[in-house]
């Protein structure tokens, strides 16, 4: 559930020790072996326990309804043109889409993008294509309804920050540093996690997100044991998994009411906010 955090943790911990340049290269993912005592000192981020509770949070879940989703696709620069396949077959209408230039820059900018005259969608094969004109963009972003089922599930997850040296007290030094690291950068692991690298998973009609709501320190445990010092950090990662199953038959997505009164030759459509 939380493999991408970890990926976070390791490079943001790379980052800012800065020291050595060697001392970098052994801060790693895990689960590894007992690095050796010429690799010292040396960091290990290692998954542990997940625990999936029963109890939802949604008090829809069961009920078909219209999901949302965003996708982001990196432009092939060989075709950029698509067709890109989307994760799930959109709700006739409801897809828009922009291009994004100069992405992760202060020039970052975005230009909507208009159905049928700028891209199209094939509804069989869910895919989208841009058409007429194609602008050298970084990235498309599309967004988009499904009608679908879905759960939301609380879920907590430990990891381990282990830390190798020649002594206890330089393992102090770089648990010490680990710790502060991390605490301080709580909000940006957030953000990373479920913003900017977003962890979705799917096969069509299923598809899972994670979101991380808290990184909380549990406690530390040294191991004495051997002839390298190593001082296990114990965290857990709390969030959500929004399940979705998509594609209910029978059901669809209402986008317009036809008002007016029976007596009136021209009643008007009026848009389902919020569609």
């Amino acid at each position: 559930m939380i493999n991408k955090l970890i990926e976070h943790i390791v490079a943001l911990l790379r980052d800012n020790i800065t020291s050595s340049s060697q001392i970098r290269q052994q801060i790693i993912s895990g689960p590894a072996s007992e690095p050796a005592s010429d690799a010292l000192p040396a960091v290990v981020v290692v998954p542990g326990k997940l625990e999936l509770s029963q109890r939802v949070r949604d008090a829809t879940t069961g009920q078909p309804r219209a999901e949302e989703l965003r996708q982001e696709f990196v432009l092939d620069p060989a075709s950029p043109a698509g067709p890109y396949t989307l994760t799930q077959i959109p709700s006739p209408g409801s897809v828009r889409c922009q291009l994004v230039f100069d992405q992760g820059t202060a020039k970052e900018r975005r230009m909507p993008l208009i159905e049928k005259q700028d891209f199209m969608v094939d509804q069989s094969s869910g895919t989208i294509r841009l058409i007429g004109d194609i602008v050298v963009a970084t990235s498309m972003v599309v967004q988009y309804s499904f009608t679908g089922l879905s759960t939301t599930s609380e879920f907590q997850q430990e990891f381990l920050v282990d830390v190798y040296a020649a002594s206890m007290a330089d393992v102090e030094q770089w648990a010490s540093l680990a710790l502060s690291i991390i605490l301080t950068n709580h909000h940006q692991l957030l953000r990373s996690y479920n913003l900017n690298d977003r962890t979705e998973y799917s096969v069509r009609p299923f598809a899972t997100t994670h979101t991380i709501d808290q990184i909380q320190f549990l406690d530390g445990l040294p191991d004495l044991s051997g002839t390298i010092s190593k001082l296990e950090l114990r965290w857990r990662a709390a969030g959500r998994l929004k399940s979705t199953q998509a594609s209910v038959d029978g059901y669809d997505v209402i986008r317009t009411i036809r008002s007016g009164e029976p007596d009136k030759p021209d009643p008007a459509d009026v848009a389902v906010a919020g569609l």
